[in-house]
Order: structure tokens, then C-alpha cells, then sequence
């Protein structure tokens, strides 16, 4: 991994943070983001691994991951930028492509992140409202709001079980088809994503991983490695607060 930094910049009172790759080679395993992802490659090659299918995004094409959508990540030689998408809103995709001219020049300009996000939204909008979701579907989507409001607590199976009245073997099966994987992992996930703000805030690893429900540092940094890519002192260096790339 050659050059990835992570920043965080304000712009008409909106805080926008994101990724800045610079000639990267490199692999991130299986992670999803809390968040809606968008991303554009200024040159090189990312391969996006989605439910075993390869989506290859190349030079002024912009990307669109969904949020809580596991994928996987292959850099190659791969200059890009990315924006976190906050938004409410449910959308019925998984990843999208765009090749657009003017929100590609948008996008090249940091000083248009604000226009960058807005048009990216009304593209959301327009084509990709959530449909109304399915009995199993809402239930699931119970389960995983449960674990996102109680990150930082030890979950079981078990109690997963009693408290949504599902069998478990039933509600893993439905929840590893509609998230990707498990309850659990789904929670080891949340706490990394969650994490990164206090980290950033706290500048104290072994305090985050505590606040963040992980039993030590080691275990924290080992699972922050690989859905984050770097390890949490690395991720410190590298990250430009209050600076736009």
C-alpha cells in the first residue's frame, strides 16, 4: 500500500470525509460502511468483489456502494478519492456506476464537494427509492438495528433469538443472505466502522478498543487491519483532520 489517506473536511457547514489513494496497490478483505460510498478513479484500476461477481471501475469512472453492503476491494496502481454519503435514506441497489461528465468535473474539484454530494443524491433519488421490503426483510432489518444501537455490548445468538422470536438457525440463514454474513461478524464490522470517529477523537487506541466492546488492543487492531486496511496507529498518521485533499 503505497500512499492512502484518510481526511475529513468541512465545507458549507457539511462535514465530508473520505479516502485519497495515490498510485495504490493493495487489497482490503471483505468489509461494508455504515454510510453510502462514493468513489471516482483518477487512473488505475479498482476491482470491486460483490456476491462473487467482479465489478472493474478504470479512469474517470465513478462508483456508488450501498451502505451495509459487504464487498471486497483490489487496488491496482490505483489513484482515487472517495466521499461518505450520509443519508437516511434507503435505496435498492448494491453498486452503481456512473459516467457522467459534469459530476466527474464536479468531483476533481474539492472546493465542489458540496455540489458533488447534492447530484449524486438526486441520482439516488430518482432511480433508486427502496421498494417496500418483505416480512423476513423488515425483521432482519430489526436485528441489525438492534446491533448497530448496541455495538459496544456483547451480543449472543442466543439472546438474538429470544428477543426478535426467530429460530436461530433460521434468523442466521436469512441474515447472512440479506447482510452477507452473520449476526456477529455483522457486529465485529460495526464496532471497527464505529470506532474510527473516536479514534480519531480519543487519539487513544486502547481506550477505543475498550469503548468500542473489544477485549483488548490486540483484538481491536487485528480487526481493524483487515476491514480497515491499516492498522490503527498507521490509520493516525496518515489521516489529514480538517484537511482537503
Amino acid at each position: 500500500m503505497n500512499d492512502i489517506k484518510f481526511y475529513k473536511t468541512c465545507v458549507d457547514n457539511i462535514i465530508y470525509e473520505g479516502v485519497f489513494g495515490k498510485n495504490t496497490s493493495h487489497t482490503f478483505d471483505t468489509h461494508f460502511h455504515n454510510n453510502v460510498i462514493v468513489g471516482l478513479i483518477l487512473n488505475g484500476q479498482e476491482d470491486i468483489l460483490l456476491n462473487n461477481h467482479c465489478h472493474s471501475f478504470k479512469n474517470d469512472e465513478i462508483f456508488i456502494i450501498n451502505k451495509n453492503i459487504p464487498h471486497k476491494c483490489i487496488l491496482k496502481n490505483c489513484s482515487y478519492k472517495t466521499i461518505t454519503l450520509k443519508t437516511n435514506q434507503e435505496y435498492d441497489f448494491s453498486i452503481l456506476k456512473i459516467h457522467d461528465k459534469n459530476i466527474i468535473k464536479l468531483f476533481k474539484n474539492d472546493a465542489n464537494l458540496a455540489n458533488t454530494a447534492h447530484a449524486i443524491r438526486l441520482i439516488l433519488n430518482k432511480i433508486c427509492k427502496k421498494p417496500f421490503k418483505s416480512s423476513i426483510a423488515k425483521k432482519i432489518n430489526e436485528i441489525k438495528k438492534h446491533i448497530l444501537d448496541n455495538f459496544d455490548t456483547k451480543i449472543s445468538i442466543q439472546e438474538l433469538s429470544k428477543k426478535f422470536k426467530m429460530n436461530k438457525f433460521y434468523m442466521i440463514k436469512h441474515f447472512k443472505n440479506n447482510v452477507g454474513m452473520t449476526p456477529l461478524n455483522f457486529q465485529t464490522y460495526v464496532r471497527i466502522t464505529k470506532s474510527v470517529n473516536l479514534l480519531i477523537k480519543q487519539q487513544n487506541i486502547s481506550k477505543t478498543a475498550l469503548d468500542c466492546g473489544f477485549y483488548d488492543q490486540s483484538h481491536y487492531s487485528k480487526n481493524f487491519k483487515k476491514i480497515i486496511g491499516v492498522t490503527p496507529l498507521n490509520f493516525l498518521k496518515n489521516f489529514n483532520h480538517g484537511k482537503q485533499i
